[in-house]
């Protein structure tokens, strides 16, 4: 059967979808569309200047709910301040993540 759709949000590119699975029970998906913010971050990173001249600099920008489970995954780990930002650097600097920056070189 064809999913039907629960609800939009189009400000959120979220989607939530009803599945019958056939055998009397169901699942509700949640998907989110990431590609207008790794187009966005692709379009400013093309703009950036090379260097970390300056003092402030916009490094990333992570769409809510990967944000959301990165937190909820450092807080499941009891991790510290200062131990959520060297998991936070960790995260930007790993090439499979490098969608989501928006300036290149290492944190």
């Amino acid at each position: 059967m064809k999913p039907i759709t629960l609800s939009q949000d189009p400000k959120l590119h979220k989607v939530v979808q009803f599945h019958d699975l056939n055998d009397g029970q169901f699942a509700v998906e949640t998907v989110f569309d990431v590609e207008p913010i790794v187009d966005e971050n692709t379009a400013v990173r093309n703009m950036q200047a090379p260097g970390w001249k300056g003092s402030q600099h916009l490094v990333a920008s992570i769409p809510m709910p990967i944000w959301a489970a990165l937190r909820q995954a450092w807080k499941v780990q009891g991790l510290s301040y200062d131990e959520r930002q060297q998991a936070l650097h960790k995260w930007l600097n790993d090439p499979d993540n490098s969608k989501f920056r928006t300036k290149t070189g290492r944190l």
